[in-house]
């Protein structure tokens, strides 16, 4: 389906309920703009995910979605389309009637062969999106459990960079999060872990990788 559309980009973005806190980001975008695009929270101004929040059903987009919303999101449109995201796909992604995730697939195609071609293959679209969402969600909640305590993705994703030597600073550049949500999100690790300091609870971490055999 992906070759029917000519797509060369897409984008798996979560949609958390919190607005502070940042979405789960996984595409083959340019690294330039994926980065920037977590370290300022675009998420917030996007017009493809929120329109993803006030939908069910897989819809085309192209810049003129951007005209729906505030000059916000007509900037980031403009800003985007130096990467190559000009027009696209997206499917929202449900879990108990709300939307938690959105699927976007990315083309350069004139718009109207590529609406055709959404319009032949909504279903397979969906498939793949929801598959894709499935499997993404297991990945993620595996490894999550050290010592039989569970961590929350952002816990885990801190103690794997602190695990790099990497500083709460350098943190909050390479992940994009506040630098009071990494200091928040090592604090919960250490209390999880029943220590109190960060050195020790990477020892801890670093063990659990090695007894995983991904260290």
């Amino acid at each position: 389906v992906i070759g029917l559309l000519d797509c060369h980009g897409f984008a798996y973005l979560t949609l958390p309920d919190n607005a502070a806190d940042t979405p789960y980001l996984l595409s083959n975008y340019d690294v330039r703009w994926t980065t920037q695009y977590q370290a300022r929270h675009d998420h917030l101004r996007d017009p493809v995910p929120r329109h993803a929040r006030q939908v069910s059903e897989l819809f085309a987009w192209t810049p003129d979605i951007a005209a729906r919303f505030d000059p916000a999101a007509r900037d980031l449109f403009c800003e985007s389309e130096a990467f190559g995201i000009r027009c696209g796909i997206t499917v929202p992604l449900r879990n108990s009637g709300r939307t938690v995730a959105a699927m976007t697939l990315v083309t350069d195609v004139k718009r109207s062969r590529y609406l055709s071609c959404v319009r032949y293959n909504v279903f397979a679209l969906q498939l793949l999106a929801q598959s894709s969402h499935a499997r993404l969600q297991r990945l993620r909640q595996e490894g999550r459990e050290i010592n039989g305590i569970v961590f929350t993705h952002r816990e885990m994703e801190c103690l794997e960079w602190a695990s790099q030597g990497k500083s709460r600073t350098d943190i909050t550049l390479i992940t994009g999060l506040r630098y009071r949500q990494v200091v928040r999100a090592l604090e919960h690790a250490k209390a999880k872990l029943g220590v109190r300091t960060t050195t020790q609870a990477v020892r801890i971490y670093a063990a659990y990788k090695v007894s995983r055999g991904t260290s």
